[in-house]
């Protein structure tokens, strides 16, 4: 890259990014953020968000799983679940998913159940549908063993996979 290509980006980006530019060269590429050019080297990109980017718009996806658990469940079991399971998406599953996992107590049914929605990112391609099942099945097993561990009693005993854009 010349200086002549360097300082065409310049009404674009200013000059710390040519700045950049200047030290990296090569390393790194251009990203489109928030309606700005940004500069990110290579090594770094491939730690963030994976973006689904269709012709139309770029959207997130994420994998929700909906329980039912008994409405005297305490709060500090429910964050030693999600501290759980964070902990597996940290270690274990770190090239599959982020560790963002996310709950929300979505629901009372009745006087006896609670509903909570839990919310996991995942970073690569999902369409390969063999591999998404593999990676949905380990997470399920993985909060199976969480609610065992934990003596948290589900009350109606379905699970449901969500997907949210």
């Amino acid at each position: 890259m010349g200086k002549k290509d360097i300082n065409k980006y310049k009404r674009f980006s200013g000059a710390a990014v040519t700045l950049a530019l200047q030290q990296y060269e090569l390393l790194g590429c251009w990203n489109k953020v928030a309606a700005l050019d940004a500069y990110k080297r290579f090594n770094l990109t491939g730690q963030q968000m994976c973006e689904k980017v269709y012709a139309s718009k770029t959207t997130k996806k994420q994998t929700g799983v909906k329980i039912t658990i008994a409405l005297d469940t305490p709060y500090e079991k429910i964050e030693s679940l999600k501290d759980y399971l964070v902990h597996y998406l940290e270690n274990e599953e770190s090239r599959e998913f982020f560790s963002d996992l996310s709950y929300k107590i979505n629901d009372f049914v009745s006087k006896q159940a609670l509903v909570l929605n839990f919310w996991i990112t995942h970073k690569s391609n999902w369409q390969d549908v063999g591999r998404k099942n593999a990676r949905r099945n380990r997470f399920m097993c993985k909060l199976r063993e969480g609610l065992i561990a934990l003596g948290i009693e589900l009350t109606d005993f379905r699970m449901e996979l969500q997907e949210r854009l």
